[in-house]
């Protein structure tokens, strides 16, 4: 079960160097004029963001979901998951911004717990086409509002 914790890790890693490609390219590519564009441009960013790190995070969860004797084991991996996960971004976060409030240190692994939980019950159900993409939905609106609230 400490793998789960371990790709909990990998996966944020994996997610961060997206972010830092996605966040290179958008400083290349050059943006459109305009007010209206100078209100979105930060709440796209933060969209984009979460659509990354719920993709690798889904993504991950898909293919390490094997069969488990109980699930009280099912449920422990995904928790070790989340903590990884949510715990590498915490990390991250206190190394780029050392006076993060309270509320973002406890909300981040929490965001990511949550979002663990919810993808591994998604794709244990085994019904990809239907529960997959609702599941992605729901915890990329939630990663997003929850940046937003931050931000």
């Amino acid at each position: 079960m400490p793998t789960y914790l371990i790709m909990g890790v990998l996966a944020a890693v994996a997610a961060g160097f997206l972010e830092l490609a996605a966040s290179l390219i958008a400083e290349i590519v050059p943006a459109p004029s305009g007010n209206d564009w100078t209100f979105f441009a930060p709440f796209l960013g933060l969209l984009v963001f979460a659509i990354i790190e719920e993709s690798v995070k889904l993504a991950t969860i898909g293919k390490l979901i094997r069969r488990f004797p109980s699930e009280a084991a099912f449920t422990l991996s995904l928790v070790l998951f989340g903590i990884g996960f949510g715990g590498t971004e915490i990390f991250i976060a206190r190394a780029m911004f050392p006076e993060m409030p309270v509320p973002a240190l406890v909300g981040i692994p929490t965001l990511h717990l949550v979002t663990a939980l919810l993808y591994g019950y998604a794709v244990r159900q085994n019904i990809p086409k239907l529960l997959w993409p609702a599941s992605f939905l729901l915890g990329t609106l939630l990663h997003f509002f929850y940046n937003v609230f931050l931000a």
